[in-house]
């Protein structure tokens, strides 16, 4: 979801449509010109930036409709397109392909001056076993000063500095299991992107992602909205047995305490807002 100026949340679709949802909960579709999914959204400006499945870049104006694709491609999927506060962009691309995950990130001072090839590559080989369906899955976290990349099990997160404009390691005091479409290690900002969740460890970060400590929320952590600094939601499994529960846990203090809010019935709760 991105929040816009004009008070307007953007939602990336299938099939070439961004779907606004305006102040007074009317929903409608921009369509951005080309069958192609809408896999990432950012704002510049007033304008807002589409990324698409196929890898293309395009910029539009939401108010006239107007799409122009920028000239450069990602190679994959483009994952996530991200301003820093130094003015510098990343642009994301995720590729799979047969045995081997590639995430490739494209950075300049503008969208338009921005260019192949990319200026850090990521790469994990993997191989599909019969009894588990998962793939790698990279978790990206962008802040307003720092970027985090975990792409590999027992690997150290990688973080840019925007202000150093420079790549290093963060070493957290638990290893981070692989990503994969389960969520499994998930990681989370708050509003403003001042603190960094892990959900397994669960540990969490308040220096852009660069030193950790733990946390503790009862049950395994299944979803969280952070909505500010200080207060969060979120959703913990407490599994048995035979029978299982899960509750809506709440958070006034950044994750340090935590109760429960509610208990839930066993169906599948997608989102907090």
């Amino acid at each position: 979801a991105l929040p816009m100026p004009d008070g307007a949340t953007y939602f990336g679709s299938a099939l070439g449509q961004v779907l606004r949802r305006s102040p007074d909960g009317r929903w409608e579709n921009l369509p951005i010109g080309r069958l192609d999914a809408v896999t990432a959204l950012a704002a510049d400006g007033d304008s807002l930036v589409a990324g698409t499945e196929s890898g293309a870049v395009l910029r539009g104006n939401p108010s006239t409709g107007e799409w122009q694709e920028l000239p450069f491609r990602v190679r994959g999927i483009v994952r996530d397109i991200h301003h820093f506060r130094t003015g510098e962009w990343f642009v994301v691309g995720e590729d799979l392909r047969a045995g081997q995950l590639e995430v490739s990130v494209y950075s300049g001072p503008s969208l338009v001056g921005m260019s192949a090839p990319p200026s850090q590559v990521f790469q994990q080989e993997w191989k599909r076993a019969l009894w588990d369906g998962t793939i790698p899955h990279v978790h990206l976290i962008g802040t307003p000063d720092t970027y985090l990349v975990h792409w590999r099990a027992k690997e150290p997160l990688a973080v840019y500095s925007a202000s150093a404009r420079q790549w290093g390691v963060a070493r957290t005091p638990k290893k981070l299991p692989v990503f994969t479409g389960s969520g499994d290690g998930l990681l989370m900002r708050t509003a403003d992107g001042s603190v960094v969740y892990a959900s397994s460890p669960q540990i969490k970060s308040i220096d852009g992602g660069r030193t950790w400590t733990p946390y503790r929320i009862p049950g395994r952590l299944a979803l969280s909205r952070l909505f500010d600094n200080d207060n969060a939601l979120a959703l913990s499994l407490n599994m048995g047995m035979f029978s299982g529960s899960q509750e809506v846990q709440v958070s006034r203090d950044g994750g340090k305490k935590w109760r429960k809010l509610v208990d839930m019935p066993q169906a599948g709760c997608l989102d907090f807002s």
